[in-house]
Parts: structure tokens; sequence; C-alpha cells
């Protein structure tokens, strides 16, 4: 039964993970309809943040009624959203509220139902457990790239594209939520939250917080608008939207391959993370032959996979598995703070000057601040206890 709940969450992410791919349909919506680059920017960014709210509700969702149902309710509110995109006319509010705030809130919901379920039957190995859990959201990009594509290619509108894919994917992701069982007997090992006072004196937390917050205010800025990133680099429309399915695919395996690395080295993954996000994003900058700028495409993908696996992952090894619900989403606000602000500064910025030079700059500044407040506040201080042991067992004083 394990492996059916694993194959299910794999192909549900795969269907919320399609937003991943919004770079190449915010250019239609800008074309067609007359958005600028900082509202297509806040609709991908207002996402984020609902997507972490969806998250933390959720969270407590599951704990009373399962991730099953939660998964449901997720399902039917994120193919709604895109659906409600469809009906907007191009209205920059409607598709703020479709696509931003109820497929946000859906693919939430949808999110932590298959990160729990995942988890709870592999507790053993959070890492591997949860990077197989949100391996498909790289290839629900991917997929989405070549839809819009071809779509566009055959002079769809792009509010048809959104019609099709709320169609698609709100009924794959409702098929996939009706399989996602907790194991038998998991429910009798979950101990007490942890008391949100606690979890917030914490160093620990606020260590992840802050790395969370700087890797994905960094990443999602080039995310958000790396397709138009590549035409301003003089990058074909073609090169440009293979450049988005590259990056998909890059996260994709980083998602797996980062939950392995955190099973084999602990905490240091995290930094590690941070350097190789850092560095993918300063080599954008002087990407301009195709080789470089698909290879630098797959690099930060791969590196900013690491965000969806690693903070998890240290939430279940030091506040144990049957927590990840209650003190994930809490971490997990930071991802929606950097998603509302990241994405959208990216694109005002690039409307003020006319390119992504400062945006990737700011981009490359906030992962470093991240990567050095994290070192901060890991390392210990003259006469300070360490930080807690991974103890799933255990109860870890902040």
């Amino acid at each position: 039964m394990k492996w059916l709940v694993v194959a299910a969450a794999v192909l549900l992410q795969l269907a919320l993970g399609s937003i991943l791919g919004w770079s190449v349909l915010g250019p239609s919506l800008e074309a067609s309809y007359g958005l600028n680059g900082g509202q297509s920017g806040f609709i991908f960014g207002l996402y984020i943040a609902v997507f972490t709210l969806g998250s933390l509700i959720g969270g407590r969702l599951q704990e009373a009624r399962g991730p099953r149902q939660t998964a449901l309710l997720g399902s039917l509110l994120a193919g709604g959203g895109w659906l409600v995109a469809a009906a907007s006319g191009g209205s920059f509010p409607v598709l703020a509220a479709g696509i931003g705030v109820m497929t946000g809130l859906g693919n939430g919901f949808a999110y932590i139902g298959t990160l729990v379920a995942c988890v709870r039957w592999f507790p053993a190995s959070p890492g591997r457990a949860t990077g197989a859990a949100v391996v498909g959201t790289g290839a629900g990009a991917i997929l989405l790239t070549a839809i819009a594509q071809h779509m566009l290619a055959q002079g769809y509108d792009v509010l048809i594209i959104f019609r099709s894919l709320g169609l698609l994917f709100g009924s794959v992701m409702f098929c996939c939520a009706a399989l996602l069982v907790a194991p038998p007997g998991g429910a009798a090992v979950a101990r007490p939250k942890v008391p949100l006072a606690r979890l917030l004196a914490t160093r620990h937390f606020w260590a992840l917080t802050c790395a969370l917050f700087g890797s994905t205010f960094g990443a999602l800025i080039v995310m958000g608008h790396l397709k138009t990133i590549g035409l301003g680099a003089g990058q074909t429309d073609q090169a440009a939207a293979l450049a988005v399915a590259v990056y998909a695919a890059g996260n994709a395996a980083g998602r797996l391959g980062w939950g392995a690395v955190y099973d084999r080295l602990g905490r240091p993954a995290v930094l590690l993370s941070l350097a190789a996000l850092l560095a993918g994003i300063l080599t954008l900058l002087a990407a301009a032959s195709l080789p470089l700028f698909l290879v630098t495409a797959a690099w930060l993908g791969a590196s900013f996979g690491a965000t969806m696996v690693l903070y998890a992952s240290d939430v279940a090894a030091v506040w144990g598995h049957d927590r990840v619900g209650s003190v994930y989403p809490v971490m997990y606000l930071a991802y929606g703070f950097a998603g509302i602000t990241g994405p959208g500064i990216g694109g005002w910025i690039r409307d003020h000057t006319g390119n992504y030079l400062l945006s990737i700059l700011l981009a490359a500044v906030i992962v470093a601040a991240g990567a050095v407040v994290y070192w901060l506040l890991t390392r210990p201080a003259a006469g300070a206890a360490p930080l807690p042991d991974p103890a799933p067992q255990g109860d870890p004083a902040p």
C-alpha cells in the first residue's frame, strides 16, 4: 500500500507543480491582455503566499480529517481556480483571485497532504520520503510547459489553456488524493504539538526559517521570470521555453537527490544547497550562450529543489515525523512571504530598468544573506547549548 501512496503522491504533485511553469504563461497574458511584468509576477507571488497559507491550514486540517480528505478538498479548489482564471476575460483581479488565491489554497492543502502521508509511511528515511513526495512537482512544470507551448503555437488563447489545465489537473489531483491514506496505527504514535511560543524560541527553527526565506526569495525571482530573462539575453522564444522545461527537470531530479544528501549528511546539506543556488544565480549573469543558459537553468532547478526537501526533512528529524504537519507549515510561511515579494519585486525592477540585471543581483544578495544567517544561528556559540540533535522519538528542548 505504501508504494501506491507514493505513486499517487508523485502524480498529484505533478499536477500541482504545473504552476512552476508560470513564466511560460505570464508573457502571453502580458501580450494578449495588457498585464505588465509586475502584475504577472504578483499573480505568481500571490499564489506562493496563499500556497503556504494553505499548507498551514491544511496541516491542521489533516490532523483532524486525515491527508486524504485534505487533499480531496485541495484538488477541488485548485482545479476551480484555473477555471475561474479561464473565465476572467484577462481581468487582473480575477486572475489573481483564481490562480493566486483559489489554486494557491487548494495546492497548499494537497501539498501538505501528500507530504504527511509519505513521511508517515517512511519515518526512518525522512529525506528520501520527502523527496519522493515532491519529485512530481518539477515534472509538472515540464508537462505544463509542453502543453502550453504546443497550444500557444497552435494559436490557442492563454485563457483557453487555463481552462484545459483546470479540467486536466483538477481531475488528476482528485483521483490521486483519494489514495492518500495514512499507515495503520499512524495516529497512535502522535505526540502533543510543539507549543508555538516554544517553537519560536528555538534557534534551529529560526535558522531554517531564514534559510528558507533566502533561498525562496532568490530562486522565485528567477523562476517566475525565467523565460523573459532568456528572451532578454537574446534567446529565441523556443529556447527560452526550453530553459523552463530544463529548469523543471533539474528541479525534479534535485528533489530526489537532495533528499538522499540530507539522509547522508544531515544539516550541512542546507548550507550546501544555498551555496549551490547562489552559484547558479551568479552564473546566470554570464549565461548568454544557449548551452550555458540551459545548463544554468538545470543547475538552478536542482538547487532550488532542495528547498522543498531539506527543511521538511529536518523538521521530521528534529521534532518527529508525526509533527511535520504542525511544525513545518509555520516555518513554511517564510516561503509565502518570499513568494509574495520576490517575483513581484523582480518584475517591478525589470519594468523600471528595462532588464533583469538588478533583479538577479538582488536574488543573489538575499540568498547569500540567508546562508550567512543560517551559519550564524547554527554554529555553537561560546557557552551556549548545541542545537538539538535529530531525535524522532524525543522531544528536543529549544
